[in-house]
């Protein structure tokens, strides 16, 4: 038998739950939508979003970029 302390502390955590669960979908909707965008925005520059996203990484955080793994023909 849980005690009415345990029965308040499972009902805000179930609360609390909940709203991470909404919240959680909401950002991924969210993502979705910007993915889409920016795929829909590189076609009409010509640029592939991967190559998109590698540029812009390298201007924005250059230590990151020149450390990533080189892919692709030797």
């Amino acid at each position: 038998m849980k005690k009415p302390d345990e029965q308040d502390q499972i009902g805000a955590l179930q609360k609390r739950l909940a709203h991470l669960q909404q919240s959680l979908k909401k950002a991924q909707a969210e993502n979705l939508i910007n993915a889409t965008y920016l795929d829909l925005a590189c076609r009409e520059m010509g640029q592939s979003t991967r190559s998109f996203k590698k540029e812009s990484l390298a201007k924005v955080c250059p230590e990151i970029s020149s450390t990533e793994p080189k892919r692709g023909h030797s």
